[in-house]
């Protein structure tokens, strides 16, 4: 019979242990991080972090820690010769560890409902599809009631994402031709197309939150289950009709990014919010740069903060 410990993992922020002697980049060390680090969640084996971010938080120079991931996901020279322990999306910075659940069962139904916001808030990827059907079939495994609530918790995402929108385009008009074709042969079509449309703005925009949310400085937006029937998912959908593609909000996601006021590095100590952003008065001063920073010549009539009038 397997026998467990428990490891609280505020042990990697505990001043203690961080004056201990670092080790070298290594794969077994890395997998230990995965499992106990900073970076997971309370569902066992999903969480979401950057190459840049862990590697910083190990203390390891990058080049390392992607030698060490290489051996944790048997890929590059080590495809073949060692077993994947886990699996990664560089883009989606998710990160699933299979296993993880098999040693890590829920106590109970209402510990699996506590996962709702958690899974809401990760990113939207194939590899989150693959987390979700994996995680569904353990627990539907182990007891219908476990099913049913991971089920009624933990929605099965998307795997159309923002920054692929050509392949969002493509998968649009084909369900279109599709369903021309088809003529409204029942009712059901409507409702399937109807779902397929509410699938793919509910991951752009979470796309685009997750975008916002790397900026920083500027105020975070959080995901929660209600988020659908908030105005700002309905303003950023509105501006998504009007700019499709993704150059229009990386445009102005640098200006913003680049702007000392909206990213509180000023005296004012105003963080914008992507409500007050996608604001229409606010978004047109930061269009034509009332928001850029000052470089000088006469004094602004108005400081960025005596302009904020929405």
């Amino acid at each position: 019979m397997a026998r467990y410990r428990k490891i609280d993992i505020r042990m990697w922020s505990d001043d203690a242990f961080r004056r201990l002697t670092k080790p070298q980049p290594n794969g077994q060390t890395l997998f230990t991080f995965f499992l106990t680090g900073p970076f997971t969640t309370m569902i066992p084996g999903v969480f979401s972090a950057g190459e840049a971010a862990m590697a910083e938080r190990l203390g390891w120079p990058l080049k390392d820690f992607r030698e060490a991931l290489a051996e944790v996901l048997a890929e590059g020279k080590h495809a073949g010769r060692l077993k994947a322990l886990a699996k990664m999306d560089r883009e989606a910075h998710f990160i699933f560890i299979k296993n993880a659940i098999r040693y890590n069962v829920p106590e109970s139904k209402n510990v699996i409902k506590s996962w709702k916001i958690v899974w809401d808030e990760l990113p939207e990827c194939a590899l989150k599809r693959e987390a979700y059907q994996y995680l569904k079939g353990f627990l539907e495994d182990k007891s219908e009631g476990y099913g049913v609530a991971f089920r009624e918790s933990c929605a099965k995402p998307s795997v159309m994402t923002y920054g692929n929108q050509e392949q969002e385009q493509e998968q649009e008009q084909e369900q279109e031709q599709e369903y021309s074709s088809r003529q409204l042969s029942a009712p059901t079509d409507l409702v399937t197309k109807k779902y397929e449309e509410r699938e793919a703005e509910s991951t752009w925009f979470v796309g685009v939150v997750t975008a916002w949310n790397t900026i920083p400085g500027v105020k975070e937006q959080a995901l929660g289950a209600t988020i659908r029937r908030s105005d700002l998912y309905r303003r950023v959908l509105a501006y998504r009709k009007q700019h499709p593609g993704n150059e229009w909000w990386d445009a102005l996601f640098a200006r913003v990014r680049a702007s000392d006021f909206l990213c509180g590095r000023t005296r004012a100590s105003f963080h914008a919010s992507l409500w007050w952003v996608l604001g229409p008065k606010n978004l047109k001063k930061i269009e034509i740069g009332e928001y850029d920073n000052w470089s000088g010549g006469a004094m602004p009539a108005a400081s960025p903060y005596e302009r904020c009038v929405e």
